[in-house]
């Protein structure tokens, strides 16, 4: 086993640790479009609230680093631009403000950074997508559970952490069975739209309140910056409203538009057509 650990960090730190953050991406990506199927839109358009959300969760995981590591940027002076010319070299990126924006170091809260996605996904896509969050609370919650846990397993292996490569596979795991669950919903109900929809929209609601209190309880208990720590008493707070709005969704009615076309009455054959002079 330790071989197998020991052959998985090896490659981790070849690849990289920033490129893994990529494929992460890419397969939340994916995640969040194979799952909005449940919206009922063209899945297409699902992209704009995705992107979005994932460029505010990395402008906020930075900034949560920043906080979180003020050693690191303090007494370093200013300069207009953004390297340094030597005798020996050229340096980029070590001066105030561009250490800021030095995203490929790797300094990133992790923990605050899914806080984020799960809040501001909420916020695009009720408030200015005004979609329903019936539909949406398992897109965006999945999405953000598979790279959150993914980003654990690739910490922890890394730091050598088996607590952290723990809770990442256990975050997984939940993402596993949610995935056998929907299988088994989809048999049981095929051929029968509404109550596949129904079904989905109280699974997703599960998937939502399990991932998440593992996330904060198995967190909470860690030792984790106090920035993080913050993030996730954010999160104790949007669980309650995402919830509260999850129900009051759930017991609004679908409004469906009856349109009735009318066509204009064509003369009976052999009827004598008189056609006005303009």
């Amino acid at each position: 086993m330790s071989e197998i650990v020991s052959t998985l960090q090896n490659a981790l730190s070849s690849f990289g640790f920033i490129p893994s953050l990529v494929v992460f991406a890419i397969i939340g990506m994916y995640i969040f479009w194979s799952e909005s199927h449940s919206t009922r839109k063209d899945r297409n358009s699902v992209f704009d609230v995705f992107f979005l959300t994932l460029l505010v969760t990395i402008i906020w995981g930075r900034f949560s680093y920043i906080l979180s590591n003020p050693g690191d940027f303090e007494g370093l002076v200013w300069s207009v631009v953004p390297y340094e010319k030597y005798s020996d070299g050229i340096y980029y990126f070590r001066l105030l403000p561009w250490k800021y924006m030095k995203i490929w170091d790797g300094g990133f809260l992790f923990i605050s950074m899914y806080a984020a996605f799960t809040i501001v996904g909420f916020i695009v896509s009720t408030y200015i997508k005004k979609w329903r969050w019936r539909e949406m609370i398992g897109v965006i919650t999945i999405s953000g559970t598979v790279m959150l846990g993914a980003s654990l397993i690739v910490t922890g292996l890394l730091g050598d952490s088996d607590i952290i490569v723990r809770q990442g596979a256990v975050v997984i795991g939940i993402y596993l069975l949610y995935l056998i669950l929907h299988r088994l919903v989809k048999q049981r109900f095929k051929g029968n739209q509404d109550m596949y929809e129904k079904s989905i929209f109280i699974l997703y609601f599960g998937y939502f309140v399990l991932s998440n209190t593992f996330i904060l309880l198995s967190l909470l208990l860690s030792q984790i910056t106090q920035v993080d720590r913050y993030n996730l008493y954010s999160l104790i707070v949007f669980m309650l409203i995402s919830t509260w709005t999850f129900i009051a969704d759930m017991q609004r009615k679908n409004i469906v538009l009856d349109t009735v076309a009318r066509t204009p009455k064509l003369p009976k054959v052999g009827s004598i057509v008189k056609v006005k002079k303009k």
